[in-house]
């Protein structure tokens, strides 16, 4: 089940900076969320998640060795700072955090897609109608979920798309918050034979100034 969950995270990827260009500078730099006595606590997206029981996280060592990562720094988070970053066709995609359920197959990604102008003054309908197109070409399907989320601080917009696997129909429910040129992605993965969103989001609450 963590194979797939890591599948799913190249997916994920692949899905999500299908409209991007190069790496480029921006002032809205995302910062880190931590990990302490199993919650995880975003200031930048104004959330926390805690840890449901049974659930395993993936450590940044592990995330880069799993997809093979880069494992240096890089100042688009912060200087210094170590995070685990992806380049998909030139474009760079942070991912901060990955939990599962090691039984379930259910997980969690959390992760920052930097865009290049024009892209940066594109809305979430906008990038997730691009995104969408992209997917039609693909053996994957995919559709717009109507109602927005919120998720901590902020409204989030969503899709789901779905591809077959040898373990069945897996399902990724992203929701997607765009601020200046940075996509903030939370996307859900699971088993189309059961639908854990609500309990999932069950666990998320706003952070505490």
């Amino acid at each position: 089940m963590k194979k797939l969950v890591i599948f799913m995270t190249l997916i994920v990827i692949a899905t999500l900076t299908a409209c991007s260009s190069h790496f480029e500078a921006s002032r809205n730099e995302p910062s880190r969320g931590i990990w302490g006595n199993d919650t995880y606590t975003n200031q930048y997206l104004g959330l926390t998640f805690r840890l449901p029981e049974e659930w395993t996280i993936t450590c940044d060592d592990d995330i880069s060795a799993l997809l093979g990562l880069s494992s240096d720094e890089d100042e688009f988070i912060e200087p210094g700072e170590y995070v685990p970053y992806y380049y998909w066709e030139g474009n760079p995609v942070f991912i901060d955090m990955i939990a599962n359920d090691p039984f379930l197959g259910v997980g969690i990604i959390i992760m920052y897609e930097q865009l290049t102008f024009p892209y940066g003054g594109v809305s979430e309908p906008e990038h997730i109608k691009n995104t969408l197109e992209y997917i039609a070409n693909t053996n994957m399907s995919a559709y717009t979920v109507d109602d927005t989320v919120q998720i901590g601080k902020y409204l989030w917009y969503s899709y789901i798309n779905k591809i077959m696997t040898r373990e069945g129909v897996v399902v990724m429910r992203n929701f997607i918050n765009i601020q200046g040129n940075i996509v903030r992605t939370i996307s859900f993965t699971y088993n189309e034979v059961i639908d854990p969103v609500d309990d999932l989001l069950g666990y998320f609450t706003t952070v505490k100034q």
